[in-house]
């Protein structure tokens, strides 16, 4: 669900923000602030109450003043100064999807979404499947198949 996906992305940029602070990476930093703004705030109330929290309070090493009065809109009575940095949950890190990029013969040829996990068998039947692809494959012996788990798929052929 899009409520789901805005939560995973708020406890990755948790991460990374927590991460790159520490490594003095301000500009990635915002970046992924900026990233998880645009995706949006989830629809599900209690869901959003924690989302606006967390976000106002890793926002306020860069921007104290927009984050002090995001915490007083949100009824807050002390300073987002004495809030707590949030902790990130590991199995909300881990994506329900993966894209794998498909190539033929080194060059790329399209990408498909998969579940996270996917075995090479499962992957490859697919990939046959998809015309796009297929056509490439056509007429030709396939030499070797290249399987690196969730992220490629390629196919040798001469």
């Amino acid at each position: 669900s899009d409520d789901m996906k805005a939560m995973k992305l708020l406890h990755k940029t948790i991460k990374k923000v927590g991460e790159d602070i520490e490594a003095f990476k301000f500009n990635t930093a915002i970046s992924a602030l900026m990233i998880l703004l645009n995706e949006g705030i989830p629809k599900d109330t209690e869901n959003a109450l924690e989302w606006k929290e967390n976000f106002a309070i890793i926002l306020h090493p860069f921007a104290p003043h927009l984050s002090e009065e995001l915490w007083s809109m949100l009824g807050k009575t002390t300073s987002v100064f004495e809030a707590a940095w949030p902790e990130y949950q590991e199995f909300m890190l881990v994506d329900d999807e993966v894209t794998i990029a498909i190539q033929v013969n080194g060059k790329l040829r399209g990408t498909h979404v998969f579940l996270n996990g996917v075995s090479q068998e499962e992957v490859a039947a697919r990939v046959m499947e998809d015309r796009e692809i297929a056509k490439w494959v056509e007429g030709l012996t396939v030499i070797r198949e290249i399987f690196v788990p969730n992220k490629l798929y390629g196919i040798v052929a001469k």
